[in-house]
This record gives structure tokens, sequence and C-alpha cells, in this order.
């Protein structure tokens, strides 16, 4: 693999710094969170665009997205635990700027390479590998933080709906019986339903990339196989809240898991289509040759 060159490796540390302080910056200063993020995105998006495009390898884009994601989670663990002790206060939508730092770049080179007809950009699957893995590290983390600080839960709206979940403090073996008891209740009490639907969203979205990550390692094993692999996860995730987080086990957040897990896989195989499609081979296979 061809190294970077000294120059470009620091043109890439200084926009990758410049970036990384106009994202603070602005976050602490725009009011409106949507045009942030909205800029932020667009902003990443042309600067791993422009370095595919310079380089002509996306071992710049896992240069610039690695020093992004590791110094905003850097920046972000000071300001949790030192936060209070400036006027920059910690909040809970700076993790969003991490993910982001990682998605926007594997997307933009993604694409670049789904539509890279002439083979022009060197090492995509080595840069896939190298994200995945930072990735999994911080999904790891994020994971134990979810079980052991901040679960995701559906939150009760009547006296009614709280003692049907004290009566089931032990466990809950009714799917989705938490959903149920919410939707019975919005429409007695006239509630608002966007609670509900933060919450399945919440915990689909928690189990999407282990969804697309199974797809892709057992995409040549049945259907069954893969619905199968999809339940490990979340039943762990079950049993560390109820042992590490005292909480009670729930078949519903099971269940959840698993849609998000399909979700994910469904993303896998409309993105290995458009890859059979376009470039006429698998996701991450590489050009088939043939000698005649």
């Amino acid at each position: 693999m061809n190294r970077l060159s000294v120059r470009l490796t620091t043109i890439i540390d200084v926009v990758s710094l410049l970036t990384l302080g106009s994202e603070f910056v602005f976050f602490y200063t725009c009011t409106n969170r949507i045009l942030f993020f909205a800029i932020l995105c667009l902003t990443l998006f042309v600067c791993t665009s422009i370095f595919i495009r310079t380089s002509h390898t996306f071992d710049a884009v896992f240069l610039y997205s690695f020093i992004l994601v590791l110094f905003s989670s850097f920046v972000i663990g000071f300001l949790f635990i030192k936060g209070n002790a400036f006027s920059i206060k910690y909040q809970e939508e700076l993790f969003y700027l991490v993910l982001l730092n990682w998605l926007i770049p594997m997307l933009c080179s993604v694409i670049h390479n789904l539509h890279d007809s002439r083979e022009q950009y060197a090492h995509f699957t080595s840069f896939f590998n190298k994200s995945s893995i930072q990735f999994i590290i911080y999904y790891a983390g994020f994971l134990a933080l979810l079980i052991v600080a901040k679960p995701v839960t559906l939150p009760c709206i009547s006296s009614t709906m709280e003692q049907s979940i004290k009566e089931a403090s032990h466990g809950n073996m009714i799917p989705f019986y938490r959903i149920a008891c919410y939707i019975e209740d919005s429409i007695y009490n006239h509630t608002d339903l966007k609670p509900l639907f933060q919450y399945i969203l919440a915990s689909a979205l928690v189990t999407l990339p282990y969804g697309f990550y199974i797809a892709l390692l057992f995409k040549r094993k049945g259907h069954l196989i893969r619905l199968l692999l999809l339940f490990p996860l979340p039943i762990v995730i079950e049993l560390c809240k109820h042992f590490i987080a005292q909480e009670a086990t729930d078949v519903e957040h099971i269940f959840l898991g698993v849609l998000g897990g399909l979700l994910g896989s469904c993303i896998f195989f409309l993105l290995n289509n458009r890859y059979n499609h376009l470039r006429h081979y698998d996701f991450l296979e590489g050009r088939r040759y043939y000698n005649w």
C-alpha cells in the first residue's frame, strides 16, 4: 500500500483540526440545531470528496475521519468530566458529532467507490475494514454506556401504565406489552404518541449496525441462519441490563432489537444490489476479471 505523501498528510491534519474546531464553535454558537447539522454534513461530505479526488485513494479519507472521531471523542469526554468547571457545558447532542464524523466520510466514500467505473480510486476495501474496526470499538463503548447509564425506556403516561409495569418488575415475557399499554392509555387519555415512536426508533437504531455487519459477514448463508444471528446481541444487552443495571428483563426489547437488525440487513442488501447493478459485483468483492 502506497503511503500518503508528507504534504498531503499535513494538509489532512490541518483541515481535520480546522473542521474539528469549527464544529465545536458553531455547535455552541448556532441556536438552530437542524441548520448546524445540515452544514456539518455538507462540510464533511465536501472535504471527503476533495480528499478522494485529489489523492485517488481512500486512505486519505480514513486519516481525516480518524482524526475527527478521535479528537472529538476526547473533547466530549473532557467536557463530560470537567464541563461544569467551564462556561462550556456538556450536552448529549455532542455525541452526534462523533457519529457524523465517522458516518459522512464513510457514506461519501461508498458513493465514490460505487460510481468509480474507471477504478481510479484505490484501497476502498482497506479503508472500509479499518473504519469498521474503529466503529466497532466506539459501538461497543456506546452499548456499554447504554446499558449502565442511559437505557432506552418508554415513559409512563398514566398511573394505570405505571402499575402494569410495576407488576412486571421481575420481567415481562409478553411481546410488546408495554407498547400496547402505552397505546391503550394514549387513546383513553388523549396523549401524544410521539414518545412511543421515538422509543421504537431509538430501540431499533441501537442494533441497526449489528444487522448490517451480520448481513455482510454471512451473506452467503441461508435466510434462517441470518435471522437467528440477529438475536444474540439483543439478548446479551438485555441480560447485561438485568444483571449489571438491575433492570427488569423485557422480551419487547429483544424483538425491537431484532427489528433494528432486520433494518440493518435490508440496508446492506440494498447497497449490495446497487453494487451488482452498477459495478456488476458484490460489495467489497472487487471487479471480476476474465481471461478469454
